[in-house]
């Protein structure tokens, strides 16, 4: 324990514990007044409990992780891939939850568990390891790159199903940039690249929805309750805070 302490990163945990108390007190300043005033709650700091239980537990297991070597993870990329896709499949099921229109979470009773949250962690992981083990293989596309571009799809399609197409697309991104990190030629990264671009801005578009939220920063006083709420918010804040912000 002694020479795990001492070889902690220690800028690295200060700069951790910093942004999380920092994130701790934006929650309770932008949840307080709701949270008091709504009569179901009728708690001001009830969000910043909740937050500060979750921020300790995460420091726990951050803690308990630290103890581990990262290259211990390899051993549990293909398990953890395959629960995660279980999941993911079992959320468009009947037994996925679905809120404001949008299925991605399953029913545990004791909380609400979102799949694509976990495929984030799961697929940079399983990208890593894959990737690693056919660096001498990446020169041949099909061999090499294609396998787990096809994974990578896969997942990516269960995800879009859901639909959540953000998620979806950052983790496109984060396995785009470990490709791109791992010494696959240009021409592969060039074209997988703008075969991704392409595909994401059809399903942009090709749905309403979608194509109103992404272009809604054109003109969001056109919509102002609606996609161009949250811009509209923005907006009003930097506009009555300025660079000191108001209240805490």
């Amino acid at each position: 324990m002694k020479k795990h302490l001492r070889n902690l990163d220690y800028p690295l945990l200060v700069i951790i514990l910093l942004l999380s108390l920092f994130g701790l007190v934006m929650v309770y300043s932008a949840s307080f007044v709701e949270a008091g005033l709504d009569p179901s709650i009728n708690d001001s700091g009830y969000y910043f409990e909740r937050q500060r239980i979750w921020l300790v537990l995460g420091l726990v297991i951050f803690f308990f992780s630290s103890m581990f070597s990262y290259r211990s993870l390899r051993k549990l990329t293909q398990p953890a891939f395959i629960i995660t896709v279980i999941f993911l499949v079992l959320v468009l099921t009947s037994m996925g939850v679905t809120v404001n229109g949008a299925t991605r979470w399953l029913d545990f009773k004791i909380f609400l568990f979102q799949p694509s949250e976990l495929a984030k962690i799961t697929m940079v992981l399983y990208f890593s390891h894959i990737l690693t083990r056919k660096q001498d293989r990446l020169d041949d596309f099909k061999q090499g790159v294609l396998p787990p571009i096809l994974l990578l799809g896969f997942v990516f399609g269960l995800i879009v199903l859901q639909p959540d197409l953000g998620t979806a697309t950052s983790i496109l991104i984060a396995c785009g940039i470990i490709l791109l990190f791992s010494g696959a030629r240009f021409r592969h990264l060039f074209t997988i690249g703008g075969a991704a671009i392409a595909l994401v801005l059809v399903l942009i578009f090709g749905a309403g929805y979608r194509r109103d939220r992404f272009t809604s920063f054109l003109s969001p006083f056109e919509d102002p309750s609606g996609e161009g709420y949250q811009l509209i918010q923005s907006l009003i804040a930097i506009a009555s805070g300025k660079v000191n912000g108001v209240g805490l």
